[in-house]
């Protein structure tokens, strides 16, 4: 069942945690725990909701079971009651001061209608790379296409 308030990532507030996201899952990996050989420390991810913000996301040991089922690549999903804090990370994976915590508040199911980029993909199209229009804290991606050729 879709959830029909969908709060955006440039709406999110640090004190209200009790909000409704609609994000796909970009890119998840799994960083090890030192002490544990063999277990996961945390599950990390990127993700991407419908109008294209990124941000960085990730799952604590201890509610790693609750939600390792959900968390695959390209996965669209409802995130309620997400928990949102400051991005302390040495080495931030996309330009968002704010990363979210999937905790054991969090509520997690499939979306069959996810609108945004499939593979998170913004472009700009030549014109707007000419006039130098396009922000310079991200990568641009463009697509070069044949016209056809009337002989």
């Amino acid at each position: 069942m879709e959830a029909s308030n969908i709060t955006m990532f440039k709406d999110l507030d640090v004190s209200n945690n009790d909000c409704v996201l609609k994000v796909r899952i970009l890119r998840p990996w799994r960083l090890k725990d030192n002490n544990k050989p063999g277990e996961d420390w945390s599950i990390e991810m990127i993700l991407q909701d419908e109008i294209g913000e990124r941000m960085q996301a990730y799952v604590r040991k201890a509610c790693i079971p609750k939600h390792d089922v959900w968390l695959s690549e390209n996965q669209s999903l409802i995130v309620r009651k997400p928990s949102l804090g400051a991005n302390l990370s040495t080495y931030r994976y996309v330009d968002s001061p704010h990363k979210l915590c999937f905790t054991s508040e969090t509520r997690l199911c499939i979306s069959d209608e996810f609108k945004g980029h499939l593979y998170g993909l913004s472009f700009a199209t030549i014109d707007d790379i000419k006039s130098k229009s396009i922000p310079h804290n991200g990568t641009i991606g463009y697509l070069d296409y044949l016209l056809p050729i009337h002989f």
